[in-house]
């Protein structure tokens, strides 16, 4: 948390049930904003970029599920900023698979709302749950849930 202290901006994966690694994330950035402003500091902006979700039994990806309040902006990319995104990218071999599904252009940023993480994301659906994955979308609230009871 020491990091967030100093910045104006976090951005961050939304809370929409892509992927687990990618919810405790938002969980994570959101607590630590909530709990500098407890302390009477300021705390960055959080702002999420697109990621992944459930959508019509199907996957959407480079776009958000529609959270009122939190209208996105869509920046186009110059040819010199899309070929840094495209060398950054073809770094992270362990994921090309994953990434290739994913627009690089433009890019989307919006204000991260408030999650309430004991409830499902915006979707209701949980992508992750359709791989038999041993942590479900349930299991990983009740997990979130006992956090927050831990940590307030």
């Amino acid at each position: 948390m020491p990091e967030l202290r100093t910045a104006a901006v976090v951005i961050t994966h939304p809370y929409e049930g892509g992927h687990p690694d990618h919810d405790a994330c938002a969980f994570l950035v959101q607590y630590a904003c909530e709990q500098l402003r407890r302390a009477g500091g300021a705390a960055p902006v959080r702002l999420e970029f697109a990621s992944y979700h459930a959508q019509a039994g199907s996957e959407a990806t480079g776009v958000f599920w529609p959270v009122p309040g939190c209208p996105e902006r869509v920046t186009p990319l110059a040819a010199r900023q899309l070929a840094r995104k495209r060398a950054a990218v073809a770094e992270f071999a362990t994921q090309k698979d994953v990434i290739a599904a994913f627009p690089l252009d433009p890019e989307r940023l919006r204000p991260a709302p408030t999650y309430d993480f004991t409830r499902p994301p915006p979707p209701g659906e949980v992508l992750y749950d359709r791989f038999r994955w041993r942590l479900t979308g349930e299991l990983w609230r009740e997990r979130a849930r006992a956090a927050l009871e831990r940590i307030q």
